[in-house]
């Protein structure tokens, strides 16, 4: 029974992770919104890294690295973790 609810547990904080990025994405534009496109809808990359993702932005692994932060930060707090 433990096992279920943990599934259960782990189906539901992936689904509010997922609808709070949508939630960002659908509410940003310029480099943020392109930053989650390919970091997280584009299937066709194959490797998720800070170089990757710089490249086809064509932008620093810097910018990329304060993206994803703020990226993360918002998600937080959407879902109620901070």
């Amino acid at each position: 029974m433990k096992e279920k609810n943990e599934n259960s547990m782990k189906n539901h904080s992936t689904k509010n992770i997922t609808s709070a990025i949508e939630t960002l994405y659908n509410g940003s534009d310029g480099l943020m919104r392109d930053f989650i496109e390919t970091g997280y809808f584009d299937s066709n990359v194959k490797v998720i890294d800070s170089k990757n993702i710089a490249d086809q932005l064509i932008t620093s692994r810097f910018k990329v690295a304060r993206l994803r932060e703020g990226l993360m930060e918002d998600t937080a707090k959407l879902i109620g973790w901070v």
